[in-house]
C-alpha cells in the first residue's frame, strides 16, 4: 500500500509538471504523460492511469496531431465497450468529451460527458461523476449557453465540496465565473476570487495567472469607461499573469497575457510601449532559437501590433510567424497565424489576399474538425465580405441580421442596455451594410422622438458630441430618404397574383408568398437592363403552429415566390402589373398615382 501511495505522489508529480511544460515541449510533455500511464497502470491505479492518459491526449493536440488524438479516444472507448468493463467505458466518454471540447464541438462535449457521468453514478464513483459535470457545463459554455452552464458547474461545485476535493472546487469556481463574464450577468468577481485564492493555495500556477488575467480584462473592460484606477489594476494583473505563465514555460497563457497587457496599454496612451514589449520578448526569443515560442505567442502580438496602428510591423511578424510554423509542420498554429494574416492584409485594404488567406485557415481547420478554430476563420471571412462590400457572402450573415433585429427592438423600446449590446455584437461580427441598417432602422427613425433617443444612444455608446451622432442618425434613415425619390412602384401582392392569371399563369393559394413587391429602374425587353430592381415582402401562410415552433419554414411556394418576384423586371409582365395598379387606383382610390411612392419605403439603398 505504502509502495502504491508512493507511485501515485510520484506520477502526480509528474503530471503537474507534464501539464507546465506540455505547452513549450508538447513531445517531452507526451513523453511524461506516458510514463505516468505506465507507472500507474502497473500500480493497479485505474482512475490515475485514464487520467494520465488525458494528458496523453492533451499532449498529442498541443504537437498539432489532431486527428491522432480524436482517433486515440474512440479507438480507447472502442476497447473499454468490448472489454465489457463500465469503469473503463465511461472514463473513455470522458477522454472523449474534453477532446471534443479542444475542438469546440459542444453537443458532443455535453453528450460524451453526460453518458460518462450516467455511468460514474451508477459506480458510486463521487469524484468522477463531479468531473463528468464540471465537462457538461463547459459544453453548454462554449454553446454559449450560459445560464445552463452556471447551473451544472453549481451542481459540479456541490459535488466537489461534498467530497473535501480543492481541486474540482478551484475548477468550479472558475467555470461560475467564466459563466457569469460570458452571460454578463451576476457578480464575476466572487467566484475569480474563490477560485484564484484555491488555486495559490493548491500552487497550480498556471490556473493562478488564468485568473489573473481574467481579472485584468475585467478591470480593463467594465461596465462605462475603466478608471485610472481599474487600468492600473489591470495592468498589474496582466503583468503578474504573464509572471507565472513565463515561469512554468506556458507560452499559450503568455499570449493571453500579452493581449491583455497590450490592450490596457493602448487604453493608457502607452502604444509605444506595447509594440516595445512585443519586439523585446521576440528578440529573446530569436535569441535563444525558440521557434515555438515565436510561434504561440505570434496571433496575440500580431493583434496588438495592428491595434497600436503598426500595421508593417504586424504584417512583418506575421509572415515570419507563417513560415516558422509551416517549417515545424503545426498544422494548427498554422491557420491561426493564416487567419490573423488576413486581419492585416483587411486592415491595409489587401481585400483579395486576405479572403485567400482567410479560406486557408478556414479550410485547415475545418481538416483538423476543430470547430473553434472554424468560428475563428468564419468571423474572419464576414468582416472581409463586409468590407468587400458583399455582406450577402458572408458566413455569419444570418447571425449578424439577427442582431440588427435585437438593435431595431432596442431601439423601438428604447432600451440603452440592450442597444449596446446589441450594437457591440454587429461591430464585433458585422456582416450587414447601410441597406440593411436603412431597411431596419428607417421606419423607426421617423419618429421625431425615437430620432432623438437613437441620436443620444449613439453619442453615449461612441463617446462622440451630439453633432457627430446627429450625421450618424442621419445615415441610417439615409435609404429612407434616397428611396423616395426613386422611380419605383409599389404593387400588392393581389395584384401581382391578378397580373399571373391575366398572363395565363394560375397560382393557388400555397403559392402565393408575395405580399407586396417593388420595382426600381426601367424592366428590361428582350436583354438584361442595368439599374433595374426588385424585392419583395414575403410569407408563407402555409405554416402551420408546429412547424414555426420547430422553426422549419422550408415550404416550396416560399422558393417560387423568389422565381416570381423576377417578374417584375420583364416588360410583359410589368405592363400587366402597371395596368392592374392603375385600374385598381382608379376604381378605390386608396393608392395614390404619384411618381416615386413606394408600398415599403426604405428598400433601396443603391449608392
Amino acid at each position: 500500500m505504502v509502495q502504491q501511495k508512493d507511485v501515485q505522489a510520484e506520477a502526480q508529480r509528474m503530471m503537474d509538471e507534464m501539464r507546465n511544460v506540455t505547452e513549450t515541449d508538447p513531445q517531452r510533455g507526451l513523453e511524461m504523460a506516458l510514463e505516468c500511464k505506465k507507472m500507474l497502470e502497473e500500480a493497479g491505479d485505474v482512475d490515475g492511469a485514464e487520467d494520465a492518459f488525458r494528458l496523453v491526449l492533451s499532449a498529442t493536440i498541443t504537437g498539432g496531431d489532431i486527428e491522432e488524438a480524436v482517433e486515440m479516444a474512440w479507438d480507447r472507448l472502442d476497447a473499454a465497450q468490448k472489454s465489457g468493463n463500465a469503469h473503463l467505458e465511461a472514463h473513455a466518454h470522458s477522454s472523449l468529451s474534453e477532446v471534443f471540447l479542444v475542438l469546440g464541438d459542444a453537443p458532443q462535449v455535453i453528450e460524451q460527458g453526460e453518458i460518462a457521468r450516467k455511468i460514474f453514478d451508477s459506480l458510486g464513483k463521487k469524484k468522477w461523476v463531479a468531473k463528468s459535470l464540471a465537462n457538461i457545463a463547459m459544453g453548454y459554455l462554449q454553446g454559449q449557453e450560459c445560464h445552463k452552464g452556471e447551473q451544472i458547474a453549481r451542481q459540479a461545485l456541490k459535488a466537489y465540496q461534498e467530497i473535501g476535493d480543492k481541486e474540482g472546487e478551484a475548477t468550479s469556481y472558475h467555470i461560475v465565473h467564466s459563466s457569469r463574464s460570458m452571460g454578463a450577468k451576476g457578480d464575476v468577481m466572487e467566484p475569480l476570487e474563490k477560485a484564484l485564492a484555491l488555486y495559490r493555495e493548491l500552487g497550480w500556477t498556471r490556473h493562478e495567472g488564468i485568473m489573473l488575467y481574467n481579472l485584468a480584462e475585467i478591470k480593463r473592460s467594465g461596465m462605462g469607461e475603466a478608471s485610472n484606477q481599474d487600468l492600473a489594476l489591470a495592468q498589474r494583473s496582466a503583468e503578474e499573469a504573464m509572471e507565472r505563465w513565463r515561469s512554468v514555460g506556458n507560452y499559450k497563457g503568455e499570449a493571453n497575457a500579452i493581449h491583455s497587457l497590450g490592450k490596457v496599454l493602448k487604453q493608457r496612451g502607452l502604444e509605444a510601449d506595447g509594440v516595445r514589449m512585443i519586439q523585446d520578448r521576440y528578440d529573446e526569443l530569436r535569441s535563444a532559437g525558440d521557434k515555438r515560442g515565436q510561434m504561440l505567442i505570434a496571433w496575440s502580438s500580431i493583434e496588438i501590433m495592428l491595434m497600436c496602428g503598426t500595421v508593417a510591423q504586424a504584417l512583418a511578424l506575421a509572415e515570419q510567424c507563417l513560415a516558422i510554423t509551416r517549417s515545424i509542420g503545426d498544422r494548427h498554429e498554422e491557420a491561426v497565424i493564416l487567419d490573423q494574416v488576413a486581419k492585416v492584409r483587411t486592415n491595409r485594404g489587401e481585400l483579395d489576399d486576405a479572403l485567400q488567406c482567410a479560406q486557408e485557415a478556414l479550410a485547415i481547420f475545418q481538416e483538423l474538425g476543430d470547430k473553434g478554430g472554424e468560428t475563428i476563420a468564419m468571423k474572419t471571412l464576414t468582416v472581409i465580405y463586409t468590407a468587400r462590400n458583399e455582406p450577402y457572402k458572408a458566413p455569419n450573415r444570418s447571425e449578424c441580421l439577427d442582431h440588427l433585429g435585437e438593435l431595431a427592438m432596442a431601439v423601438q423600446k428604447k432600451d440603452k442596455a440592450k442597444f449596446k449590446y446589441a450594437l457591440t455584437r454587429i461591430q464585433d461580427g458585422q456582416g450587414v451594410d447601410n441597406q440593411d441598417f436603412g431597411a431596419s432602422l428607417g421606419p423607426l427613425l421617423e419618429d421625431p422622438e425615437t430620432y432623438k433617443w437613437f441620436t443620444e444612444a449613439t453619442a453615449e455608446f461612441f463617446g462622440v458630441s451630439m453633432e457627430e451622432a446627429e450625421d450618424m442618425s442621419r445615415g441610417a434613415v439615409k435609404a429612407i430618404q434616397r428611396a423616395k425619390c426613386f422611380d419605383a412602384r409599389g404593387f400588392a401582392g393581389g395584384t401581382v397574383y391578378a397580373a399571373f392569371r391575366y398572363g395565363m399563369m394560375g397560382y393557388g393559394p400555397s403559392f402565393r408568398p408575395i405580399q407586396a413587391l417593388c420595382r426600381q429602374g426601367r424592366p428590361m425587353e428582350t436583354e438584361p437592363v442595368d439599374g433595374c430592381y426588385a424585392l419583395a415582402v414575403m410569407k408563407d401562410d402555409t405554416l402551420e403552429e408546429w412547424e414555426r415552433s420547430a422553426l422549419l419554414q422550408a415550404h416550396a411556394g416560399v422558393l417560387d415566390g423568389a422565381l416570381q418576384v423576377t417578374s417584375a423586371l420583364h416588360q410583359g409582365q410589368a405592363e400587366f402589373q402597371d395596368q392592374i395598379v392603375s385600374e385598381y387606383r382608379k376604381s378605390t382610390g386608396l393608392l395614390p398615382d404619384t411618381p416615386g411612392d413606394t408600398l415599403h419605403r426604405g428598400l433601396w439603398d443603391r449608392d
